[in-house]
């Protein structure tokens, strides 16, 4: 982490924050990152896999990988069932932890990010329990989902710990949970800890200045185009998106993370990244522009230290037909994310 200079960058940027404007020239050819987090998500896949499956992640350069225990709540139960039989085997305790193994063989951070499914389709965003009972139930059941990961960090030396995602409702109506929820994690875990809000809420969470990184989920709608230049992708997030992170990372004291970005290898990718569903033609440069336009709009910003983009499958896809979705994997993408990741270009 840029320790020497984060500080002074604050508060210089209280007084800065409302003219910011960022007037580098946008870089036509990649660029060295300087990211302490260059991270790649690796999806959950069902069954064991073996150790060279991580191979492809060590030769993108990626210095940290994130990981996904999955919580499963059922109809009207209010309880997060999780390490179920049922459940793939990367979303498992086995799973999860032979994945850690392997990236502290190959060097590479780990951040462990557990999620929920509710099994009634219901968002996770806007999730409410009903009543105090529920609450309490649910609560419990959360804890011991959460803290069973923050006890396996701990013992399997994991860097950074999300302590969930996309829980606003949870979150604004229940802060001394939270806060408790926080106290417990710490008392487990010594690593840094972070929460994986959605990009329309960052500014809600109220105990950002209790963990060490503010982290978002940065499905954004960067472009409306077929193929968006990487100029444009550029442009958006220096105009659209940089300033009201650089006021929130300055008034908590806190560096940002994307714990998510990632894009579909489709035509029309930047429109809705968070729509698993959408589908258009391959198209493998519209993803391969989102990434580097976003890496090349982040780079040498004091206030931003990384980010998870995620998707990467360990499942073997070859001879099946050609793969639209998130994963980089034998894409451009992957080319362009070991040539940024890169120390040296």
């Amino acid at each position: 982490m840029k320790n020497s200079t984060l500080i002074f960058f604050f508060l210089g940027t209280l007084l800065l924050t409302s003219c910011y404007k960022d007037k580098t020239p946008v870089p036509v050819e990649p660029k060295q990152l300087d990211f302490s987090l260059k991270g790649i998500g690796v999806d959950p896949v069902s069954s064991a896999v073996e150790a060279d499956k991580f191979d492809p992640i060590v030769a993108v350069n990626a210095n940290a990988i994130s990981v996904y225990p999955l919580g499963i709540v059922y109809p009207d139960l209010h309880v997060v069932n999780h390490n179920l039989a049922g459940m793939n085997w990367g979303e498992r305790s086995a799973g999860i932890e032979k994945q850690i193994d392997w990236a502290h063989e190959n060097g590479m951070k780990v951040m462990i990010y557990p999620r929920l499914f509710f099994a009634d389709g219901r968002e996770s965003r806007s999730y409410d329990a009903g009543s105090e009972a529920n609450w309490e139930k649910f609560e419990k059941s959360y804890k011991e989902f959460v803290v069973h990961y923050a006890v396996m960090a701990k013992e399997k030396g994991a860097e950074l710990l999300s302590l969930g995602s996309d829980m606003e409702f949870f979150v604004e109506n229940r802060p001394d949970y939270w806060e408790f929820l926080i106290d417990t994690c710490r008392m487990e875990f010594d690593g840094k800890l972070t929460y994986s809000a959605h990009r329309l809420n960052y500014d809600d969470i109220p105990f950002w200045n209790e963990l060490d990184y503010i982290g978002i989920r940065a499905d954004y709608s960067v472009s409306l185009s077929q193929t968006p230049s990487v100029e444009d992708v550029i442009s958006f997030w220096e105009t659209e998106v940089h300033s009201d992170l650089i006021s929130i990372s300055a008034s908590e004291i806190r560096p940002v993370i994307f714990t998510e970005i990632g894009y579909k290898s489709i035509d029309f990718a930047g429109e809705q990244p968070w729509n698993e569903e959408l589908d258009h033609e391959l198209n493998e440069t519209a993803q391969a522009n989102l990434i580097q336009g976003f890496l090349e709009a982040f780079s040498e910003k004091v206030w931003f230290e990384g980010a998870f983009i995620n998707g990467w499958s360990l499942e073997d896809i070859s001879g099946n037909a050609p793969d639209k979705g998130y994963s980089v994997a034998g894409k451009e993408s992957e080319v362009l994310i070991e040539q940024m990741y890169s120390d040296t270009l």
